[in-house]
């Protein structure tokens, strides 16, 4: 039996909607920033992009837009409420990526290049550590001893 993987969970930031977002102070983007890797961490740029357009009811994120969210990231990163790792952000405290079920994400959220090579990394050691089971129950043990991490 295959065991359970969490759903991931998706985060809704609050985002200041008052003025056009890509002129929204860099401090209030980089506290919505903060707010989406509380819950999604670790997570790509682009996915906190496209959360914090969605909070704004932003339709597309343009270069500008792109532009203001990208400054808050590394905003977040310099006061430490998030940690960058090239293209994406972790919660200061966290080491190890969970493994997250993506089934429930738009299509758009499920490009393998917007999960994190850690995580991706513990998903194939799991799977490889569990007896395989073909789709009518019968047991093919443990993996050959080539694919055993």
């Amino acid at each position: 039996m295959t065991p359970t993987v969490p759903a991931y969970e998706m985060a809704q930031p609050r985002v200041y909607t008052g003025i056009v977002l890509r002129w929204v102070p860099t401090h209030n983007l980089a506290d919505s920033v903060a707010q989406v890797v509380r819950v999604e961490s670790p997570v790509h740029i682009q996915e906190v992009a496209r959360r914090i357009a969605e909070a704004a009811f932003v339709a597309r994120v343009g270069s500008r837009v792109r532009a203001a969210i990208e400054n808050a990231c590394n905003s977040a990163d310099r006061t430490g409420t998030a940690r960058r790792s090239g293209r994406f952000l972790w919660h200061p405290e966290m080491r190890e990526a969970p493994l997250r079920n993506r089934g429930g994400l738009p299509d758009a959220s499920k490009k393998l290049g917007l999960v994190v090579p850690e995580e991706i990394s513990a998903a194939s050691k799991e799977r490889l550590s569990t007896p395989w089971v073909w789709r009518g129950g019968k047991s093919l043990g443990s993996p050959p001893p080539a694919l055993r991490v």
